[in-house]
């Protein structure tokens, strides 16, 4: 503590810890050039290269993800997906400039997508049916019965009064509608319409095999692979009343043999699981797309 006078000559006590200054006042606070530096730093690195990086990195991993992630929910006994976006940025090293832990993420989704493309037996399957399916009918019949149900078909249609364009159908189940022929004023029937027997119905068997039976016409094939149109992989009612079957008669012997070499209910699991993963993952690089650096990016 030093001591020093006033006009008036009294001594007066200066204590050094506040260099004269009152105590208790306010302390001045400057934003010096450095802080300034380093604002500007955040602000540059903030807003630099964004739009190429949401533009030619976070848009179109977004819109891959998606398209993986709705394949893997979709009823088919098989999985299949491009994986062409990602490959190219792996190929010019644009990958890279995901962040460590992101690039780590959309990797192990990536992979794990893949490991379900052969988790189910579908040669088995295909084999199994087209087996079952040859034993009640033959392509003859098939041939006879698409041409008798399409003339069925467009003699009803023309039994209506009035002309209209116009064809509406109603779907409660995996499906596909009638093919048209729509080059004329009254556009006509040229196949007829199916339900589908998907992936999801041999998980709900034999529940399914009842939801089936309340669904299906007799104007409709029951179709066991929506990418093949061979009389092999499609019935229809009138084949099981000719051979005295009931549908479940006939679905049983496929799904016991599918049984011994797969667990539909095991793989719908990995799936759900594997589409969640996604879920999270495109959610996760739609907020990129938003904000596409962070300062976070800089921590491990």
């Amino acid at each position: 503590m030093s001591r020093t006078r006033s006009r008036s000559g009294k001594q007066i006590k200066k204590d050094p810890a506040t260099n004269g200054e009152k105590t208790g006042s306010r302390p001045a606070f400057k934003i010096g050039i450095p802080v300034v530096a380093i604002i500007a730093l955040v602000l540059t690195y903030k807003y630099q290269g964004s739009e190429d990086l949401r533009n030619n990195l976070y848009r179109p991993l977004y819109s891959e993800i998606s398209q993986i992630r709705n394949a893997i929910q979709q009823n088919h006994i098989y999985v299949s997906f491009q994986t062409s976006v990602k490959s190219d940025l792996e190929d010019k090293g644009e990958i890279n400039r995901l962040p460590m832990r992101l690039r780590n993420q959309v990797r192990q989704a990536y992979a794990d997508a893949a490991s379900l493309i052969g988790n189910m037996p579908v040669e088995e399957v295909e084999r199994v049916t087209s087996i079952q399916v040859e034993r009640i009918r033959t392509k003859e019949q098939d041939d006879q019965w698409l041409k008798k149900t399409v003339n069925e078909m467009n003699a009803e249609l023309m039994s209506k009064p009035g002309e209209s364009a116009i064809r509406s159908f109603e779907f409660k189940h995996a499906g596909t509608s009638p093919g048209i022929e729509a080059h004329s004023d009254n556009p006509k029937y040229i196949t007829p319409a199916a339900l589908i027997w998907g992936f999801q119905d041999w998980v709900d068997y034999p529940a399914s095999v009842k939801n089936i039976e309340q669904l299906w016409g007799d104007q409709q094939f029951l179709i066991f692979d929506e990418t093949r149109e061979n009389w092999y992989f499609r019935i229809t009612r009138e084949d099981l009343r000719r051979n005295h079957l009931s549908l479940l008669e006939f679905i049983t012997p496929i799904h016991d043999a599918l049984s011994k070499v797969s667990d539909v209910r095991s793989v719908k699991a990995r799936r759900d699981s594997v589409a969640s993963e996604f879920d999270n993952l495109r959610n996760e690089i739609a907020e990129r797309v938003d904000d596409p650096k962070r300062l976070s990016d800089f921590l491990p």
